[in-house]
């Protein structure tokens, strides 16, 4: 090859290699594509049955988990969840569609005690959770001849747990908390049809990272009648280093890939408050935010997310039970599923040192021009005061 040939040559592959790169760098592994399932973005999960039933309005200035400040009293609450998730989207374009009924998880769990000044609690919770699995036939009721029928097969989980301090004087309290982040996901698409491209096609990424919390609340005789309490935190959450497999199994053949992505570092921060209508029932407020979710590998990025909720409870206090509702929702654009609306429900019943709390959260969840979906979280949660 001449020395011409080759001054010619060299800008050509240079182009050409400057123009592949990104697009290798942006490979999402399949099955994971913005059509079957919802990453990346996510809806906040309530840590436990008070805030589902509250629709998360109370999160700021109530719960732990959320903001380390919050005053809970000394004790154990464990809450189990009851997840369904209905894909009205995927039910409207396709056949023979089927789901499964809903599936049992964990939303949180806290222990508390007082040392000191210092009331320290351990906790745990999934901010983020979704699990969901649907089959149906491809195409609509027009569709002569059918490609195959498909299984999809979901579930995204954030565990986080540490620990909080909380502490302060008078009227005002401060906390901090030191936070562990665990990331585990698994999407998995079954097809079934004559094509060599048919088989199952899965996807894995796990990872971990650290983070904290600091967080403040303001209480003024909230035990009386138009008293109030005010809660605002922010949590910090590390770069979140990923690894990953994507296996495909297919009638023509089996390909095996590992890959690395990292999650940019987030936050997310909000406030609530509490404005007292009697001795033992109020009305709740809460508006919050989070950064946007960048996944560096796979260029995939939402923009940064906000919310708002609305919430009441009522005790009588010559009862053992009380009644709490909420109003609220969640905007998060970039993400396949950029909008939900919240409805929230929920019963308490006392006995003792033990309350007994149920709570339901709805969600109607836009989905670009397709049918609304839905996400139903159904928290139980037992207190026992120690």
């Amino acid at each position: 090859m001449t020395s011409r040939r080759l001054f010619h040559i060299l800008p050509m592959a240079l182009i050409f290699a400057s123009a592949v790169a990104p697009m290798a760098h942006a490979a999402v592994p399949t099955p994971l594509d913005l059509l079957r399932f919802s990453f990346p973005g996510s809806l906040t999960t309530p840590s436990n049955a008070i805030s589902a039933g509250f629709a998360l309005s109370d999160r700021y200035v109530d719960d732990v988990a959320n903001n380390p400040a919050a005053h809970i009293e000394r004790g154990v609450i464990v809450s189990p969840q009851l997840i369904r998730v209905s894909r009205q989207d995927l039910s409207a374009a396709n056949r023979d569609f089927d789901q499964r009924f809903a599936s049992v998880d964990f939303a949180g769990a806290t222990i508390s005690v007082p040392v000191r000044r210092v009331d320290v609690t351990l906790f745990a919770w999934q901010p983020q959770l979704r699990a969901e699995n649907e089959s149906y036939t491809i195409g609509n009721k027009n569709l002569l001849n059918s490609p195959g029928h498909v299984t999809n097969d979901a579930t995204l989980r954030e565990l986080r747990g540490g620990i909080a301090l909380g502490f302060g004087r008078g009227d005002v309290r401060f906390g901090v908390s030191g936070e562990f982040n665990h990331r585990d996901d698994d999407y998995q698409t079954l097809e079934t049809s004559g094509s060599p491209q048919s088989g199952t096609r899965e996807a894995t990424l796990s990872g971990d990272a650290i983070g904290g919390g600091v967080g403040v609340t303001w209480a003024k005789h909230p035990e009386l009648k138009h008293g109030w309490r005010l809660g605002a935190a922010m949590h910090m959450v590390g770069a979140l280093d990923a690894t990953g497999t994507s296996v495909a199994t297919l009638l023509a053949d089996t390909t095996k890939s590992n890959f690395n992505v990292t999650r940019d570092a987030t936050w997310q921060a909000g406030a609530s408050a509490r404005w007292s209508l009697s001795t033992l029932s109020g009305v709740y407020a809460s508006v919050g935010a989070r950064s946007a979710e960048k996944w560096d590998t796979f260029a995939l990025e939402t923009k940064m997310a906000s919310d708002w909720g609305l919430g009441i409870d009522y005790r009588d206090p010559e009862t053992p039970y009380a009644f709490r509702a909420g109003i609220g929702q969640e905007v998060q654009p970039g993400a396949p599923e950029p909008r939900a609306a919240t409805i929230g429900l929920g019963f308490s019943w006392y006995s003792g040192d033990t309350i007994f709390d149920i709570g339901l959260t709805h969600r109607t969840i836009s989905r670009g021009d397709e049918p609304k979906s839905s996400d139903d979280r159904l928290v139980g949660s037992v207190r026992v005061k120690l």
